[in-house]
C-alpha cells in the first residue's frame, strides 16, 4: 500500500488542497495502520503551514507527503512517512 502528494500554490490554497487529499487518501485506508500514518500526517501538516512566515520574497508553498507499508497476514512488515514543507518563491 502506498500514497503520495504534492501541491504548490498559496498558503491557504495549499492548505486546503492538502488536506483535502489527504482526507480522501486516509479514507481509502480506513481502519489501517496506514490510515492513521495519514492522518498524523495531516495534523502535522496543518500545524507546519500555519507556523509559516510569509513576506514578499517567499509568496508560495510546496507540500510533499508520501508513504507506504508492507503487510503480511494483517501485520506490519514495514512502515514509513514522509512529510517536506516548503517556503518558495514563485512569480505570481
Amino acid at each position: 500500500m502506498s500514497w503520495s502528494i504534492d501541491i504548490t500554490g498559496t498558503k491557504d490554497a495549499v492548505l486546503k488542497k492538502a488536506t483535502m487529499e489527504l482526507e480522501k487518501i486516509r479514507q481509502n485506508y480506513e481502519g489501517t495502520q496506514e490510515g492513521l500514518d495519514v492522518q498524523a500526517v495531516s495534523e502535522r501538516l496543518t500545524g507546519l503551514i500555519g507556523a509559516l512566515k510569509m513576506d514578499d520574497y517567499f509568496n508560495a508553498v510546496r507540500v510533499a507527503a508520501s508513504g507506504s507499508h508492507y503487510t503480511l497476514d494483517g501485520r506490519v512488515g514495514n512502515a514509513k512517512f514522509e512529510l517536506e514543507v516548503q517556503r518558495i518563491a514563485l512569480a505570481l
